[in-house]
């Protein structure tokens, strides 16, 4: 994956004369995690801006996704052609590819949190948020006093500088303080390839719950079928899409693979096979080797 340049500061080019406001930087991308998961929020930068006199920010293209959250005052900007007005106890959603431009007020104290979204292949989301079709101010999400969102946000900024942990989870409650937002979204304003995403990663978060509850036991698929709320040809059209096999097979893979982890922490074949719900140590066996290609025993840890 190609990385992207960080997103523009939000400072004025004035030669000599000093800034219209006064930046305090609290998390950049040079000490903030990356880790990667199914649709999740990369945070790339959280901002807090004081505003010391009236400035207006060029328009510009987004190519990452931006929360503002006035803390003091009120923000303005245009958003794809639309004058907005956003206040204290509400926040802006702006995602690629809006045309940007903002305005600052004296007075005023801002939250920029700049982030990614990550698809669940770990790759940036190429499609938006929301519908690009839907009147600009619908991007203006409230924040209540006492909501979860409102103590996210104090939460965040009590975070950040600090100790050695604080930057990852500094991220963490970015992303929670992102999806507290998504929630409050009306279905029918989000776009309907997020839709279609968050459909396939509950499935697949879904299956995995499965898959964990039933590693030391035996699959069956129609049992499964029936716990996911689902027939048994759905589920096996469903996955094989997802995971590009069969649930008997991705199942077989992944209990394997705990195999292979218990074999490498010193323990026999037969308490592996024992554990993990074989008849038999030599039923373990021939399946360990079909579907691995060589037999556990090359994998026991010798001591």
């Amino acid at each position: 994956m190609t990385p992207k340049p960080n997103p523009p500061e939000k400072a004025a080019v004035r030669g000599a004369n000093p800034s219209p406001f006064v930046r305090k930087a609290l998390v950049g991308p040079d000490n903030m995690g990356r880790p990667f998961g199914a649709l999740a929020v990369r945070m790339t930068r959280l901002t807090l801006i004081s505003c010391v006199e009236p400035y207006r920010y060029p328009e510009h293209l987004h190519r990452w996704g931006e929360l503002i959250l006035p803390r003091k005052g009120r923000y303005a900007c245009t958003l794809n052609g639309e004058h907005l007005t956003v206040e204290a106890g509400q926040a802006l959603f702006v995602q690629p590819p809006d045309r940007h431009a903002d305005e600052y007020e004296v007075g005023s104290e801002l939250l920029f949190l700049f982030y990614d979204f990550l698809g669940i292949d770990g790759e940036i989301w190429p499609h938006g948020i929301l519908r690009p079709d839907r009147p600009m101010k619908s991007r203006i999400l409230p924040i209540g006093t006492a909501s979860p969102a409102s103590a996210l946000t104090e939460l965040l900024l009590s975070m950040a500088p600090g100790r050695a942990y604080r930057p990852l989870a500094t991220e963490k409650l970015g992303e929670a303080f992102f999806w507290e937002l998504c929630g409050g979204v009306p279905r029918d304003a989000l776009s309907p390839a997020f839709v279609a995403a968050m459909e396939a990663d509950a499935f697949q978060r879904a299956v995995l719950d499965h898959f964990a509850a039933k590693i030391y036991g035996k699959l069956e698929v129609e049992a499964m079928a029936e716990a996911l709320g689902m027939s048994k040809r759905n589920l096996e059209y469903r996955f094989r899409r997802a995971f590009g096999s069969s649930p008997m097979q991705a199942f077989t893979a992944r209990k394997l693979g705990l195999a292979s982890r218990l074999l490498e922490s010193g323990e026999s074949v037969q308490s592996v096979a024992e554990k993990l719900g074989y008849a038999d140590p030599f039923n373990f066996s021939t399946t360990f080797k079909r579907v691995m290609g060589f037999p556990p025993s090359r994998t026991v840890r010798r001591k």
